[in-house]
């Protein structure tokens, strides 16, 4: 057998051995991932979570405390990137929803917060208040109409209802 013959057998041989290994190695890899989606994804942590549209552009932002500790943001946006809807919770137990125009300027405003309260705020043009409601931390409620200058043009606020009765302190005698 001449050298020639056996280099182009070694040759054939080589080339066989590289489909086999490549045919073996995209078995391996089709095996792998039809495993893969039968495995439930249980947990997905993260920071931060940006959801675009079939443009590229943001439409929904969700943030953990990546801009200021405790914070947690939710955040849609418009075609033109304006937040319309925002909502958050933030250090110390508040928590609020904001409503906005096309201009992203707040029109709507509830929230609560640690106290035992909670508000809502209607905005005009340039945010001025218009309309305030809220319950307090004591039960009463209060409603607030503003002029177009800012000021009072009708409040009205309900008294706190009746607390029950104090639990009797120390020993209490029997007949």
């Amino acid at each position: 057998m001449s050298t020639e013959h056996r280099l182009e057998r070694l040759e054939r041989t080589v080339r066989r051995q590289r489909v086999l290994i490549g045919t073996l190695l995209a078995g391996v890899a089709v095996a792998l991932l039809g495993g893969m989606q039968d495995l439930p994804v249980t947990e997905l942590s993260l920071r931060k979570l940006i959801i675009v549209d079939d443009r590229g552009r943001e439409r929904i932002v969700l943030e953990g405390g990546t801009k200021e500790p405790g914070v947690a943001t939710l955040a849609h946006l418009d075609d033109q990137g304006i937040p319309r809807i925002f909502a958050g919770t933030f250090p110390g137990g508040t928590a609020s929803m904001t409503l906005a125009d096309r201009l992203g300027q707040g029109r709507l405003v509830a929230g609560t917060y640690p106290g035992g309260s909670a508000s809502m705020v209607c905005a005009s043009n340039g945010e001025a208040i218009r309309m305030a409601a809220g319950t307090r931390a004591d039960g009463s409620v209060q409603l607030s109409l503003y002029d177009i200058k800012g000021g009072v043009a009708w409040e009205e606020t309900s008294p706190a209802p009746p607390q029950p009765p104090a639990a009797p302190r120390g020993p209490v005698d029997r007949p």
